[in-house]
């Protein structure tokens, strides 16, 4: 990762612990933590990002806000949308550091399922008609409950696979794409 690279994600992350420490979070302050996470390439720590927002406003808002993204953005915001639907759920707290102490998500519900629902039959629609393998190939953090169906058969499982596939079938704007999501990948090929 280049310098730049590596400051802007300092940049993103004292802005995230800032909100965390907070009680109350900004509708713009939600908006700029969404940003983040839709453009954070390590899958593992873009749905910290949501944390907060999930906490705030809930699973039906946020994924509203994500759905902007996937609906009118460039194919690397539709890809980040898609990759943050895994973290959408309403199970979510977070440790406030200003208050020292655990924040329960008010939003919780037990059997609050209607909005997944939705959402997995608004994507698995999208899916079948979507013709960009690159694209296609994230769908699959979103509406990960099917990765067992044959709703995905064909399509490359990993990262790496993927990208041999792109190389394999020069398209190389994808391939542009995905080595700017996943740089630690682009030294591997």
């Amino acid at each position: 990762m280049d310098n730049r690279n590596n400051k802007v994600r300092l940049v993103k992350y004292d802005y995230l612990e800032k909100m965390k420490a907070k009680e109350r979070l900004s509708d713009n302050e939600i908006k700029k933590l969404i940003r983040y996470a839709i453009y954070e390439t390590d899958l593992s720590s873009n749905g910290d990002f949501l944390k907060p927002c999930l906490v705030q406003i809930g699973v039906k808002d946020v994924s509203a806000k994500i759905y902007e993204y996937y609906k009118n953005g460039t194919i690397r915001e539709k890809i980040g949308a898609l990759k943050l639907w895994y973290w959408v759920r309403e199970d979510v707290d977070y440790f406030c550091t200003k208050r020292k102490k655990l924040i329960k998500n008010k939003h919780a519900i037990k059997n609050n399922k209607t909005e997944y629902v939705n959402r997995l039959e608004l994507l698995k629609s999208d899916f079948k008609k979507c013709n960009d393998v690159l694209l296609k190939f994230f769908f699959q953090w979103a509406i990960f409950t099917e990765r067992d169906s044959s709703l995905f058969e064909g399509l490359p499982e990993t990262v790496p696979e993927l990208k041999g596939y792109l190389i394999e079938k020069k398209a190389m704007d994808s391939l542009r794409i995905l080595n700017i999501m996943f740089p630690n990948l682009a030294a591997e090929f």
